[in-house]
């Protein structure tokens, strides 16, 4: 591992991402705990088939942060397993996890 791959598992051992699993229709937040402090994020929904459902940039002043699921309705409409899919900006911070919506 280079140094870059080495600092992205660390942040991925570290990084806490939760409610999950979450109901189908929720309309609640995510909430991420240990990511890079002032910094912004590409958040991806991506589905099973590998099909891009959502796309949003997100900005953190700390490392806790929340990502509201409102504007998701639609991306998380039926139950099954999505993945999120996080990339910093300029961080080369890069984070994916599967959310399972039932």
């Amino acid at each position: 591992l280079d140094r870059s791959s080495a600092a992205s598992v660390v942040f991925k051992r570290q990084v806490v991402m939760y409610p999950n699993p979450i109901t189908q229709g929720n309309s609640g937040q995510l909430a991420f705990r240990n990511f890079p402090a002032n910094a912004s994020f590409k958040i991806s929904i991506i589905n099973v088939k590998g099909n891009r459902l959502y796309n949003t940039i997100h900005h953190t002043k700390k490392g806790n942060t929340t990502f509201n699921l409102t504007d998701t309705d639609a991306a998380l409409a039926s139950a099954g397993i999505y993945y999120i899919v996080i990339r910093g900006n300029k961080n080369g911070f890069r984070y994916s996890a599967p959310l399972m919506v039932y």
